[in-house]
């Protein structure tokens, strides 16, 4: 027997922003992955980009150099639209490594290595967590989510995170306190109680709160669609250009979805069917014959 990482993407954040002048972010982990293996894994080698290697720096790992580290990595993550590919990634790649190196860092320690090559989502915690991304000083748990369908609609527009983050008005940022406290606590009680509608009124405070620092033309439109069609709220990649349609699980038609969707916003768009899922690095056994 061998086995498999993998690390879950997210779709943006339930909510964002910042409180007494320090951000933070609640983790909305969903049902799309970064995979690794050690060795070769569906034939394809993972040669460690500039991300990876400044993390393995971080680490202080020299017995091997970067490029011979023999870790596979294959994701099904979008790049470059807040669906947290660079963070999932880089988990990944850390669990292998410390297989490898017979390592063992403590979770403060990971989260060093991760926040100072770049923002960091929580989908690397369990659960659903409320964490300080940018300088990774505090994390919260706040449980496990109820079943939670999101329709995350991803358009051609990228955004790179880092730049994003560097520029980012702190003075827009912190006009939002007053909304984002409201939405981090609805989000919290929701995920205590059970309660989707709580969650979805949280992200959608927070998703138009957002709307004065990185615009998204289509949200407002999308949101009234989707209470149209019965569903809870909205959310939204803070520093991204996705956007999640939230629906309780058997309670819509993908189909008509679709149609709606496609009707009304007339550019180029993928749909994603997704569930929102607690985070963390799942370790999945498999049988030898799925490496190479």
């Amino acid at each position: 027997m061998s086995f498999l990482v993998r690390v879950p993407g997210s779709c943006g954040e339930l909510a964002q922003g910042m409180i007494d002048g320090e951000r933070f972010h609640i983790s909305c982990p969903v049902n799309l992955y970064t995979w690794g293996g050690i060795g070769r894994w569906r034939g394809v080698p993972y040669s460690p980009g500039k991300k990876v290697r400044e993390m393995l720096h971080r680490t202080g790992i020299k017995n091997k150099p970067c490029g011979e580290l023999p870790i596979s990595l294959y994701s099904e993550l979008p790049v470059g639209k807040g669906m947290a590919s660079s963070t999932a990634d880089l988990v990944a790649a850390l669990a292998l490594i410390q297989v490898l190196t017979k390592s063992s860092f403590e979770t403060a320690d990971q989260i060093k290595f991760l926040t100072a090559i770049e923002p960091t989502d929580g989908v690397m915690f369990q659960g659903i967590s409320l964490f300080d991304h940018c300088r990774g000083a505090f994390q919260k748990s706040l449980g496990e989510p109820p079943p939670l369908d999101i329709l995350a609609l991803e358009f051609e527009e990228k955004v790179d995170t880092i730049a994003f983050n560097e520029r980012m008005k702190k003075k827009a940022a912190r006009s939002q306190s007053g909304r984002i406290l409201k939405a981090f606590q609805l989000i919290e009680e929701g995920i205590k109680e059970g309660s989707t509608l709580k969650i979805g009124a949280g992200a959608t405070i927070s998703a138009l709160s957002h709307q004065n620092i990185l615009r998204k033309p289509d949200l407002e439109k999308v949101l009234k669609l989707t209470l149209e069609l019965g569903g809870v709220g909205v959310n939204v990649a803070h520093s991204g250009t996705v956007i999640g349609m939230l629906f309780n699980p058997g309670t819509y038609s993908f189909k008509t979805l679709e149609h709606k969707i496609r009707a009304l916003i007339r550019r180029p768009l993928f749909i994603h069917r997704l569930r929102l899922r607690g985070g963390g690095v799942d370790r999945i056994h498999v049988s030898s014959g799925v490496r190479s």
